[in-house]
């Protein structure tokens, strides 16, 4: 583990590059999925401890990654396209029209890349017990899957800030949970959670 003092997050003020891009996306997701610890436990913490194994054994003879590197892989990719900026660049705007840097977008993917883990775990953990008394039968969501929750969604007119809101309430994150990685009150969260329910019902008496 002698590999960790050679990093440094001094690397997060230069400019993203092709010889630092990797590094910059490692350290990025492992800087993340450890405060993510707060909000998920020992599902975030797994996830990390998994990462930071990958990250510091990738290049041993026959190491094979975990699933979960694919996370700075995403984020790794997100980063190329931005070759010549800085991490503290503006990347865009919320709705409000605060900038939202680099940096932080990279934080959103991740937290929405676990959180979605998160929310299979959960439903997957909920199923044992009936998958203990029936058979068995394998499901993966089809492409037409995805289209029918995507148009749904597009018909309840949710905006971005909405379907953030609503990936992490499906996650079983709490309110307050939610509401401090939105950097919203409780309050405001559970009126948006609501104005999401209402949305839903009225687009189920129009069916």
């Amino acid at each position: 583990m002698t590999k960790t003092n050679q990093r440094s997050f001094r690397v997060f003020k230069d400019v993203i590059s092709s010889e630092n891009v990797l590094e910059i996306a490692e350290l990025i997701v492992c800087k993340e999925t450890k405060n993510l610890i707060r909000f998920s436990g020992s599902f975030a913490a797994e996830i990390h401890a998994r990462i930071c194994k990958d990250i510091y054994c990738k290049n041993e003879p026959g190491y094979i990654l975990s699933d979960n590197y694919d996370i700075v892989q995403t984020v790794a990719l997100f980063l190329c396209e931005h070759f010549g900026e800085y991490l503290e660049d503006t990347y865009t705007t919320d709705r409000k029209g605060k900038d939202i840097s680099i940096q932080y977008y990279c934080y959103k993917l991740i937290t929405r890349m676990i959180c979605g883990r998160y929310r299979d775990f959960m439903k997957s953990a909920s199923m044992v017990e009936a998958l203990n008394t029936q058979e068995q039968i394998a499901y993966e969501p089809s492409e037409e899957d995805y289209s029918v929750a995507d148009e749904m969604m597009d018909k309840m007119k949710l905006t971005p800030y909405h379907r953030e809101i609503l990936n992490y309430r499906m996650a079983g994150m709490t309110l307050r949970k939610i509401a401090k990685l939105v950097n919203r009150s409780a309050g405001t969260v559970q009126s948006v959670i609501t104005t999401i329910q209402g949305r839903y019902k009225k687009y189920l008496c129009e069916q």
